[in-house]
């Protein structure tokens, strides 16, 4: 994909191109940039013009038609403005709009985003980004071995993408775009392996006489050495090529990695038998180097297939976001062409791209992709879609509310590409170790073989001793160990509707011992309605023109129900002066020459009101049933009480039970009274509680809890919960579907479902669980192997057996976590 990130030169574009007067051979024939390498020309009638690249020529070609002559008004025609939006070629006349970064020359850069086939582990995501470092032209890349992506931005008249993914491609790697990611390139990644095994086996049956295994006289036994080398060379120079690339490579750039200690090794035992084979000796060890390159490849096979399970989930979502459209004349078009307002048809069985409302036709649609709700919903004209939904039935007609980069299922993919790049305290320090360790190994290798030496064996006993303690380390095991697990969970979490923003406190979900529940929107449904309306005279019909002339300028869902009943009733809405907030308190406004206030006690104290004992003890009656009493007044007085309304939510009950049943304390907070916080409370179970909270004391209840060593989880709607979101150990919010979420959220809940708290704590129960034992497992298997193999218990065979192994090893447990967790998603849904 590319994209523009910066504007282009302003390279006289009062002047149109046209074959008469064509451009100098510096500058490009359409968009008027600089020639670089990346260059083409073509012979046009009698003009040799130039372009920057081939999108700019194939332009030239669709705009010029036949005659090699462009329109004068080509940069007005639809197809000029559509490839200049897609970024298929830059705008020569933005330049006056902004100018350009100084550090990058006169031509701003385009932005490239590739999925990175073949990484082995951490290391090679650093030499990747290494060299495009180093490469001119390229700017801040940033390559990811948790997501295989890369992401860079390139000057187009100094190098070209071609030459980006050649000079990658020269490493052993692949990239492609977004659209191929996950495409299975068969015989491409199969036959090299194929090969290698082959001909191993082949070379392990012809050096059994090698070994004395079998009797035959010298001459005959010599024979054999050289189809063994020309097996052997076919294995480490074919199946091995892409490791040796990546492991001189990776030394080049001061950053070895296990393709550096398995090329050493391979080429160590290769180079050895040559020198052993020209001299005569028997001693050969052909089938060591054949047998490491071989089963690295087995074992980068087998990891590739898994780490693909693991991540089909995320895969589905990119995909998703890059959904096309079919517009009203019938036209596929990329969703992110789509503008606000534009319409277009989903048929059955399709994707709705982005988000948007119906106008037209009846659908079924399915939204537990996104949400994790398996119970389909009948969509018409009005009601509002989200983009990465399917319709299920029917066909409907969509006028499209967002571009699809600020579509929830875009938010998603972008928030969820942010999370996978944020390291944890654990991975830091697994590649830290991972950094010196590499280092380390053939240092050790080499001090014993030289001790060996100096205790008399000969020249082969002591290289074999040091290939085993080369091919016995595996710091890979530790640069995988964390990174697979994390992004198993996060597919998980967002298969039942939580969108994890932080893995780490993700991670601590399971370790909480206290749980801050806010009341309003996240306890009880938010859908306040009105019970009732007590008032000290006048008219219902004058009082709630009032309150609605006030309240038609609050987002607050209490001031949202009282401009709904207004307008049910038919009363008219005054215009407003000097409308204010009072976060927590309420609200005030000036209609005519009256001041209006809309609040709790809070604000009536606020203000100096008079509350008339009566009142007030009728409004303490109420909210000791659990009703939440809204205040208004002018005039200095207190004037009457609105009622509302609001239910529990559904599984409230059974998630505080369970709560409980883990030895969780549990807390429910409101701004709203002390009677009516209490009176909720208790039909939910929860045994402590706190009314009468603003914004700033939720905040302070958290730290409070935490000096008294408290581990804390707030949970809230998001509305006024932000501070205290982002103030406890882990911070989640429910139903931000539309506003995702706060930045103060760590993990965002899509539904407002409660019954979805528990999978989540049991999922960063699973995830901590196979963290841990992967990392076990490295720090275990290393601590123990190295001395093993150094102290001459093993051979090179069995290191390289182990050391793949070991990584296979993560990968599978990993694979397990994701495996279990998805049927457990599975049996949650399908209840």
């Amino acid at each position: 994909m590319v994209r523009r990130t910066g504007q282009a030169l302003n390279n006289g574009d009062e002047a149109a191109l046209s074959s008469k007067h064509p451009r100098p051979a510096e500058a490009c024939a359409l968009c008027g940039l600089p020639l670089g390498r990346g260059a083409v020309g073509k012979n046009f009638v009698s003009d040799n013009l130039h372009f920057c690249c081939h999108g700019c020529q194939q332009v030239f070609l669709l705009l010029s038609a036949a005659s090699g002559v462009l329109p004068e008004n080509f940069r007005e025609t639809e197809l000029y403005r559509v490839c200049v939006e897609s970024g298929i070629i830059p705008s020569p006349s933005a330049g006056s709009q902004s100018s350009p970064p100084k550090d990058l020359g006169p031509v701003p850069p385009l932005e490239l985003s590739f999925m990175i086939e073949g990484m082995w582990c951490p290391s090679c995501a650093w030499l990747i980004e290494e060299v495009l470092r180093r490469t001119t032209g390229v700017v801040a890349p940033k390559a990811s071995f948790v997501s295989d992506r890369l992401h860079l931005a390139y000057l187009p008249h100094v190098v070209s993408p071609d030459e980006i993914v050649e000079r990658i491609g020269r490493l052993g790697y692949r990239l492609t775009t977004r659209e191929n990611a996950g495409i299975d390139h068969g015989k491409k990644d199969y036959m090299p392996l194929a090969v290698s095994a082959f001909l191993t086996c082949n070379i392990m049956m012809a050096s059994v006489v090698f070994y004395g295994l079998v009797t035959l006289p010298e001459a005959v036994v010599r024979s054999f050495s050289y189809p063994v080398l020309v097996m052997a060379s076919v294995v480490l120079f074919y199946g091995g090529l892409t490791i040796f690339k990546r492991g001189f490579a990776s030394l080049l750039y001061r950053a070895p990695g296990m393709d550096t200690l398995v090329s050493f090794g391979a080429l160590s035992a290769y180079v050895y038998s040559l020198a052993r084979m020209a001299v005569g000796a028997l001693d050969l060890y052909f089938d060591t180097a054949s047998m490491l390159v071989t089963f690295v490849l087995f074992g980068r096979y087998m990891e590739t297939r898994a780490r693909q399970h693991i991540r089909t989930g995320m895969a589905d979502l990119y995909e998703i976001a890059r959904n096309k459209v079919r517009t009203m004349d019938g036209r596929w078009v990329r969703a992110d062409l789509i503008k606000p307002g534009e319409s277009f048809i989903v048929a059955e069985g399709e994707r709705v791209p982005v988000d948007s409302r119906v106008i037209g036709g009846i659908g079924t649609l399915d939204e537990s992709f996104l949400t994790g709700e398996s119970v389909p919903r009948l969509a018409g004209p009005g009601n509002s879609l989200l983009g990465g939904s399917t319709v299920r039935h029917g066909q409907v007609t969509l006028e499209a509310t967002a571009t699809a980069e600020e579509s929830l299922v875009g938010r998603m993919a972008a928030n969820i590409e942010e999370a996978l790049e944020r390291k944890g305290a654990y991975e830091r320090f697994a590649n830290k170790i991972s950094r010196f360790f590499v280092p380390v190994v053939p240092a050790v290798a080499a001090c014993t073989g030289v001790l060996i030496l100096l205790s008399g064996a000969s020249g082969g006993q002591a290289l074999l001793r040091a290939l085993t303690v080369l091919l016995i380390a595996c710091p890979c095991t530790l640069g995988i160990a964390i990174p697979l697990a994390k992004v198993a969970s996060v597919d998980l979490a967002r298969r039942i509707g939580a969108l994890v923003r932080n893995p780490e406190a993700f991670e601590r979900m399971h370790t909480i011992d206290t749980v801050l529940f806010d009341k309003t929107g996240t306890l009880t449904e938010g859908n306040f309605s009105l019970h009732g309306l007590i008032h000290r005279g006048g008219d219902e019909r004058s009082i709630f023109s009032l309150l609605a002339s006030v309240e038609v300028h609050s987002r607050h869902f209490i001031g949202k129900e009282i401009v709904r009943e207004a307008r049910v009733r038919g009363v008219r809405v005054i215009s407003t002066d000097a409308f204010e907030t009072y976060e927590g308190l309420g609200v005030k406004g000036t209609v005519g020459d009256r001041d209006v206030y809309i609040g709790n006690r809070g604000l009536l104290a606020l203000h100096a009101i008079k509350l008339e004992a009566a009142l007030d003890e009728e409004a303490e009656t109420l909210e000791k049933k659990g009703n939440t009493c809204v205040f208004f007044a002018w005039d200095g007085m207190v004037r009457g009480i609105l009622v509302f309304g609001d239910p529990l939510r559904e599984k409230t009950k059974e998630t505080i039970a369970y709560l409980h049943g883990r030895g969780i304390d549990v807390w429910l907070i409101s701004g709203d009274a002390e009677s009516t916080t209490r009176a909720v409370a208790g039909a939910a179970g929860i045994r402590h509680c706190k009314g009468r909270v603003l914004p700033d004391g939720k905040v302070e209840l958290v730290e409070t809890l935490q000096r008294r060593g408290h581990r804390v989880a707030m949970i809230g709607d998001g509305i006024n919960d932000g501070p205290a979101l982002a103030t406890a150990d882990v911070g989640c919010a429910f139903g931000a579907v539309t506003d995702l979420i706060r930045e103060a959220s760590d993990i965002t809940f899509l539904s407002p479902d409660l019954g979805k708290l528990p999978k989540v704590m049991e999922l960063s129960a699973l995830t901590g669980r196979t963290i841990r034992q992967n990392l076990f497992f490295a720090f275990l298997y290393n601590a123990v192997a190295i001395p093993v193999a150094a102290a001459g218990l093993l051979n090179p065979l069995i290191a390289v057996i182990a050391m793949v192994g070991s990584s296979l090893t993560v990968t599978l447990n990993t694979l397990r976590m994701s495996r279990k967790g998805i049927a457990s998603v599975g049996a949650e849904r399908s209840r």
